[in-house]
């Protein structure tokens, strides 16, 4: 992908997602969204197990799966359409998209610039500290535009 597609990508991502902020720090019901939902409707266990075509113990071991983090996604949206609700489902970044890839951005400048610098160091050719960080910020602003896939490589 050319580095324009790149960055129009990420802005378009950043955007939809940013649709996700107000909810991105919602904690789930310590009994589980499933039976917060089915007891606010005033359904009962036997009443949604019908629903499912499956037994109560059934149901009574998928919420308790929800609490645990064991339910499937697969489940979850079974039963979200039982109760006639959608199930949602995301991976939302905790800052924005082009966030992360500056802080790794910089994190692997820095990397990079400290191994040359000790090189050049070494071999008595190290540059002013004025051209240093021109190049730093401009190896910044490379893997920003970029993002190439060994920015998250180990480092």
């Amino acid at each position: 992908m050319q580095a324009d597609n790149k960055q129009l990508v990420i802005e378009q991502l950043d955007m939809s997602l940013k649709k996700f902020n107000s909810i991105k720090n919602m904690s789930t019901p310590k009994c589980g969204w499933i039976r917060v939902i089915r007891t606010a409707v005033g359904m009962t266990l036997t009443q949604l197990s019908r629903r499912l075509g499956v037994s109560v113990n059934r149901v009574s071991v998928i919420e308790h799966s929800e609490i645990s983090g064991a339910v499937t996604i697969s489940t979850m949206k079974k039963i979200a359409n039982q109760l006639d609700c959608t199930f949602v489902y995301g991976v939302v970044p905790r800052k924005s998209l082009k966030h992360m890839i500056k802080n790794r951005a910089i994190k692997v400048s820095r990397k990079i610039m400290n191994d040359s610098s000790h090189t050049m160091f070494l071999e008595k050719q190290n540059l002013p500290q004025a051209q240093e960080r021109k190049m730093f910020n401009a190896k910044v602003k490379e893997l920003c535009t970029k993002v190439p896939h060994y920015l998250w490589a180990e480092i």
